[in-house]
């Protein structure tokens, strides 16, 4: 869900959500001392998170600036944008 005003150079805008991550991780592995001696593992998880969004672009003729800050997973960052468009 993303939430802004139509606003003519500056929208802010705040957004929430869930996001989903799946990994699979296996190996197996040799002993270079006993070639009879063999091991393997596999693990595989589907965590889930609530996202959070917080941001702002401004557009000025040609160009747009952004920035935004977003919160997954027990993380969270920041990131810019620079961009020309017609």
């Amino acid at each position: 869900l993303l939430a802004s005003p139509n606003l003519p150079v500056i929208e802010p805008y705040v957004g929430i959500g869930t996001v989903t991550a799946k990994n699979d991780l296996s190996y197996s592995g040799t002993s270079i001392f006993n070639s009879s001696l063999t091991t393997s593992t596999s693990a595989s998880k589907s965590p889930t998170s609530t996202q959070m969004l917080l941001g702002v672009n401004v557009n000025v003729l040609f160009f747009h600036l952004g920035a935004e800050y977003f919160s997954a997973f027990g993380t969270s960052g920041y990131s810019a944008k620079l961009a020309f468009g017609f």
